[in-house]
């Protein structure tokens, strides 16, 4: 017997599809795009267990690097300036990979910046400790096990959910969610 998606979930799959059609600007691999961030903030709303009181704060976690807070304070500018799902807005700040364990205040989730290899194991950690959703652009995220969903926008979508850190920090997403992406 097969159910039948309500017709908010039926919505929210068809915005967040017509976004992963719609984005096909190219990008360096260093850059997170607008389309990557779309792609991210739609995802968010496909979680089941996350709370919705019409404002999500989220970190944009960077590297130790050169200019990295900087890019870190534009990416969260950005993001803060976009539409969240089911009209929520974003509350956004800039973290240091090796402060994440310890911030001040709630973080709904996270947005690693590119190139965090060498914080990877500290960032895993935290959101693991934490019970932080984590979300990257950069493939490597997966194979060093620090982010829950991989995220990238082009001339193609990838969405590639890792799902024992999903189940580490207790992420549950829709199971149409779930049948739109790949797992890991």
């Amino acid at each position: 017997m097969s159910r039948k998606p309500s017709s908010q979930t039926a919505r929210l799959l068809g915005a967040a599809l017509a976004v992963l059609l719609a984005s096909t600007a190219a990008r360096a691999d260093d850059d997170i795009s607008g389309a990557d961030l779309q792609v991210a903030a739609r995802a968010i709303g496909f979680l089941d267990n996350l709370p919705h009181d019409g404002t999500f704060v989220v970190g944009i976690v960077y590297s130790d690097s050169a200019n990295a807070r900087e890019d870190a304070v534009q990416t969260a500018n950005r993001l803060g300036s976009m539409q969240g799902p089911a009209k929520t807005k974003f509350r956004t700040l800039a973290v240091a990979a090796k402060d994440l364990a310890t911030p001040a205040g709630r973080l709904d989730f996270v947005i690693l910046l590119p190139n965090q290899s060498a914080s990877a194991k500290e960032i895993a950690d935290a959101v693991r400790h934490r019970h932080i959703i984590s979300i990257s652009t950069d493939p490597d995220c997966l194979v060093t096990q620090c982010c829950v969903l991989m995220v990238r926008a082009g001339s193609s979508v990838d969405i590639v959910l890792d799902t024992a850190l999903a189940a580490a920090v207790g992420a549950q997403f829709s199971p149409v969610f779930a049948m739109i992406v790949k797992r890991q």
